[in-house]
């Protein structure tokens, strides 16, 4: 090799510190993946939350709405009526309620319809993907066939829980007919019974109040209980009549004769996640 040329060292990095490099860029890469992946399941938390949040009020609202408003008339073939019956389906309450009320709204103005209209709440099972489903029925027209007819949608669509009281100005009932039965026979002569231990208060009335508890299934596969207490507005019964010493306290209890739905226990169950 000719003097004055020397062989130039080339820069470079060595097998080791390539190593290196790529099991620290591997390491922050894992760090920001599983930072991002957690990120991404947060929000989808929170939207299913904040989505099962808004069902639940916006059906508990629309209740309110209806109860609120309900109504009876003691006018004979008048067709009104308010229905609640409790119901149990693996031990948890699904009941079913019927009225008629004051709360509809007509959105074609040209149509034949006033404010008066027939509601039903109402619980669908769904066997094949165990779930239910609370649907809402109305109908613009009172006719016989007050628990039947009209338009249906599903106001819940993963429904854990529905149960509704009713307060007589006395005592909590589980459930409530206002429907009178006295001249009123089957096709075959016999009288036409209910199945709701009734009280005189009931015939051609509604309650005072209400308490609508609903249940839906969470994200977490837990179920968010949500209770409100509604005045029925139209309640004709007459508070004045109820014994003074009762107080509010009283409104808690069960009566005797129908109680045993057992839909408050249940519930009790539900309540790590109650909402009001």
């Amino acid at each position: 090799m000719p003097l004055g040329f020397r062989r130039r060292r080339r820069a470079g990095f060595t097998l080791l510190e390539v190593l290196v490099a790529v099991a620290v860029t591997a390491s922050i890469l894992s760090i920001v993946y599983a930072t991002f992946t957690r990120t991404i399941e947060s929000k989808e938390y929170v939207e299913e939350g904040n989505d099962a949040y808004h069902k639940a009020r916006w059906a508990m609202d629309k209740i309110a709405l209806d109860l609120s408003a309900a109504y009876v008339s003691p006018r004979e073939q008048s067709h009104t009526i308010f229905y609640g019956i409790s119901n149990q389906v693996n031990g948890l309450p699904m009941d079913e309620l019927h009225m008629t009320t004051l709360a509809h709204v007509r959105l074609n103005p040209t149509a034949a319809e006033s404010d008066q209209s027939e509601v039903s709440y109402k619980v669908a099972y769904l066997p094949d993907e165990e779930r239910f489903q609370l649907w809402r029925r109305e109908d613009a027209i009172i006719d016989e066939d007050n628990m039947l007819g009209g338009e249906e949608y599903i106001l819940i669509d993963d429904l854990t829980a529905f149960n509704v009281r009713f307060y007589d100005g006395n005592v909590w009932r589980n459930d409530w007919d206002s429907r009178g039965f006295e001249n009123q026979f089957n096709a075959d002569g016999t009288q036409v019974e209910t199945d709701v231990v009734q009280s005189e208060s009931m015939i051609n009335a509604v309650p005072v109040a209400a308490e609508v508890t609903i249940a839906v299934m969470g994200p977490d596969l837990r179920p968010i209980v949500f209770s409100s207490k509604v005045k029925l507005e139209m309640s004709t019964i007459d508070l004045s009549s109820e014994d003074d010493g009762d107080d509010d306290d009283d409104t808690d209890s069960e009566d005797s004769d129908d109680s045993d739905s057992g839909g408050s226990n249940q519930l009790g169950q539900l309540n790590s996640g109650r909402r009001n």
